[in-house]
Order: C-alpha cells, then structure tokens, then sequence
C-alpha cells in the first residue's frame, strides 16, 4: 500500500499547471478534479483509521496551489495511519459505510493504483504500474465485484464503467483497467 501511493506521487509530480482542466479516462473528472478526489480519499482513509470522523474532512479546495504537495502531504498522513499497529484488527467507520481494515485497505490501494493510470493515461504520463501491483488488484476486483450485483456498482453514477472487452492475454495492467471500465489505450 504504501509504495502504491508513494509511487503514484512520482506521476502526481509530472503533472504540468496547463494540464490541469484536461480530460481524464473518469469521464466526470477533468485532471485537477481527480487528483483532488486522490487526496480526498487518502485523507478519508487515514481519517477513519485515526478513528476521526471521516466526513470532517475538509471540502475545501484540497489541492491549494500545488497539488504536488497537496498530495504528498496526503499520502504521508495515510502511509502514518495504516501504520499504526494493529490496524489491520479494527472496523473502520467509513462515509460509504463500516467495514473491516484489512479489506478497506485493499479499497484504498485499488482506487490509487487505477487513478494513477487515469492520471498518467490523462497527462501523457508512464502509469509505472508492475505485473505484480495491477494482478493483485485485478484479482481483488474480480472476487469483490462477484459478490456485488453488478447494477451496484457498473453504470453511469456509478463507481466503474462496464467492463471493456480485453484479451486474456493482454499485459495484466490493461486487463485491469478493461475490467474497471476503461479503455486500455486511454479512448
């Protein structure tokens, strides 16, 4: 988890000011709208596993005028919460609703491995995804999302598009943002 979202500061990082109100694969976002939603979440995150109440947290503009640091002062207070020993015991109290630590992390680490390539994908950006990273997320995917009728979580409104039709012996990276409703080639 923590070097997902450490990774992912280094294509936060190659964001360019001018590309900022460009388009993303999340066809609602634009690039500073998902990167604010990235900070958001790691913020939401860390909040519920200090036992704060995650629905404090600020709606403020959260990128300020550097969403760099924004972002990495994000991820520095999510990499210190999931930290904390024991975590991985408690129920945490989430906006969306309460659920065990140890599968909301995986919730969190699969949000910021897939925004990463819609933020590479929308900033013409290497999306530094391994075989490794992406095959545990799709795997996490496909028993989550098997347990879910798909109407709950497929569809406008949302939180994935339909699953693109991709090849089984496609690199596992495009596999799992076909499955998560994107295109692999960004269209």
């Amino acid at each position: 988890h923590a070097e997902t979202v450490r990774t992912t500061q280094r294509v936060v990082d190659g964001v360019k000011p001018e590309q900022l109100d460009e388009a993303t694969p999340c066809t609602e976002w634009t690039v500073r709208e998902l990167l604010a939603h990235m900070v958001g979440v790691n913020e939401v995150f860390a909040a519920a596993v200090r036992g704060d109440d995650p629905r404090a947290t600020s709606d403020d503009d959260l990128l300020g005028d550097d969403p760099a640091a924004a972002y990495r002062r994000s991820v520095e207070e999510s990499v210190a919460a999931w930290a904390t020993p024991d975590v991985l015991t408690q129920t945490l109290h989430l906006p969306f609703g309460h659920m065990p630590a140890a599968f909301a992390i995986g919730l969190h680490f699969i949000d910021n491995l897939v925004h990463r390539w819609d933020l590479a994908t929308a900033t013409g950006q290497d999306h530094l995804l391994n075989a490794e990273s992406a095959g545990l997320a799709l795997q996490m995917c496909q028993q989550n999302f098997a347990a879910l009728p798909a109407d709950q979580v497929r569809g406008k409104g949302k939180p994935f598009g339909y699953e693109v039709e991709w090849p089984a012996d496609a690199p596992v990276h495009e596999r799992l943002v076909a499955f998560l409703g994107r295109h692999p080639h960004g269209h």
